[in-house]
């Protein structure tokens, strides 16, 4: 997995990865086929067989395991690479709700990994051509663009940061020689009793 993939992994939800796919899955094939595959997926006998073995044993599998069930239901026979790895995504979400959170195996790390090793095994079954990226690779292409806008919004507010934090403490080197006027050094110095809500435990 290239560098900018594992920076996405480890700043987006589970629930932001599965969000993006989709988008760009209905973007490319339309609202109707994405609900078409989640359909096909509900009643597939061979994934559901996939949950409730899954469900019985209490056990988590790997990303060929979500890929398998689905390139071989008959329902994805003969379906190109985008359809078989949104029906595995599709798939590996079903096991999240219905498996994995009732179970506690749900772990944050495991549905990210599990994300893109889908992803990238369903790519292994595409032509890569240079200058004529594939379904794969666009939706990459996108998601790194984004992190690239992310880190020059960042880097574009770092100096005006500094400059803030620059101002304030130059506001609190005034001369302290202002500040004493009104203090009577005469009275006794009165100790304060922090609030309940300031202690520190």
């Amino acid at each position: 997995m290239s560098p900018k993939l594992e920076l996405a992994k480890s700043l987006l939800s589970f629930e932001d990865l599965l969000k993006s796919f989709f988008d760009f899955f209905i973007k490319e094939y339309g609202e109707a086929k994405a609900h078409e595959i989640i359909v096909d997926v509900e009643r597939s006998d061979k994934a559901n067989r996939f949950i409730a073995d899954s469900f019985r044993a209490r056990r988590r599998f790997n990303h060929e395991s979500y890929v398998g069930v689905i390139q071989t239901g008959r329902r994805f026979l003969l379906k190109n690479a985008e359809i078989v790895c949104f029906g595995s995504i599709v798939l590996l979400e079903k096991w999240r709700a219905e498996v994995g959170a009732p179970a506690g195996l749900a772990e944050e790390g495991y549905l990210k990994e599990m994300f893109f090793r889908i992803i990238l095994e369903c790519d292994k079954h595409k032509t890569h051509i240079t200058g004529n990226p594939n379904f794969f690779e666009r939706y990459f292409q996108i998601m790194t663009n984004a992190l690239d806008d992310f880190a020059s919004v960042m880097n574009s507010l770092s100096p005006n940061i500094a400059e803030e934090q620059t101002d304030d403490h130059r506001e609190d080197k005034k001369p302290y020689e202002n500040k004493t006027e009104d203090i009577n050094l005469s009275r006794p110095i009165q100790r304060l009793e922090p609030d309940e809500d300031d202690l520190p435990f």
